[in-house]
């Protein structure tokens, strides 16, 4: 892979703080080993959620201040922004956090929220300051600096119905993240994204499955199901843009790796790490 390819894919974040990206629907009950390690980074210093993406902010925050108390977090406080006008102001909460945590829902009300905003300008201090940054489901793919918005799972992609995209929260280059991967059918979709920005990497997050990203490259699997990667950028053939393009996405010589836990790739270079 060229020196060009590894720009694209990994600005240098190797100094800021680890993203964990989960597929969704994470086990709470029992060891639950990917929320565990949000507890862990956080290491008795204060977590945050994030619950701006849900209709149901309530339950959405008493299901994680449970889960994370159970595992031993001390201080779990909830950063709670329904109008984008309170986003504006400074969130006393967010002070000193040591991990903050995006919870489900509807990523496009997340960056219509937040985008640009102050308090995610201070999120992003403290991420580059060492502060963990985890999102579920929407909040997952809000990481991306191109996020899906919209777009048909379980079917093959077609011309006819492009995917909707979005400006994502940037803490991860070069790739488009989807979730609850398998269990919607989206690997069509993710496929299709990646022939329309064939510069990304395509990461497809199984439920209960997170890919943990530290030093900006190095990405670890954890959980039940499969991350996988889709590598478009050395493919032959694509017809998306043709005057001629039939209704379904073709592209040709796409690279595919199916990550299981413990299993370890580097995105700098794309290639799974032995």
């Amino acid at each position: 892979m060229n020196s060009s390819h590894q720009s694209d894919i990994a600005p240098d974040t190797s100094a800021y703080g680890p993203l964990l990206i989960i597929g969704g629907h994470e086990s709470k009950e029992g060891d639950c080993e990917i929320l565990r390690r949000v507890v862990q980074h956080a290491g008795g210093g204060k977590i945050v959620v994030v619950t701006a993406a849900s209709q149901e902010p309530d339950s959405e925050f008493d299901t994680y201040l449970k889960a994370f108390q159970r595992l031993g977090a001390c201080d779990v406080r909830e950063l709670r922004i329904e109008l984008r006008a309170e986003a504006l102001r400074p969130a006393a909460c967010l002070e000193g956090a040591a991990a903050i945590f995006f919870s489900g829902g509807d990523q496009v009300r997340l960056s219509s929220v937040l985008g640009s905003t102050p308090v995610l300008e201070t999120i992003q201090t403290l991420w580059a300051n060492g502060c963990l940054i985890a999102g579920t489901s929407a909040g997952a793919s809000i990481m991306s600096e191109i996020m899906i918005i919209g777009g048909e799972s379980e079917t093959s992609c077609r011309s006819e119905t492009p995917l909707q995209m979005g400006a994502g929260f940037g803490f991860v280059g070069g790739v488009i993240i989807d979730q609850h991967f398998s269990q919607r059918g989206r690997f069509g979709r993710l496929l299709s994204a990646v022939a329309y920005n064939p510069a990304c990497l395509g990461i497809g997050i199984d439920e209960d499955t997170a890919a943990f990203i530290s030093n900006g490259t190095c990405l670890t699997v954890s959980g039940s199901g499969a991350v996988y990667i889709l590598d478009g950028r050395s493919s032959t053939y694509s017809n998306v843009g043709s005057s001629a393009a039939a209704s379904i996405v073709s592209i040709s010589d796409v690279i595919v790796h199916s990550l299981c836990s413990g299993d370890t790739f580097d995105l700098r270079n794309s290639k799974r790490r032995l």
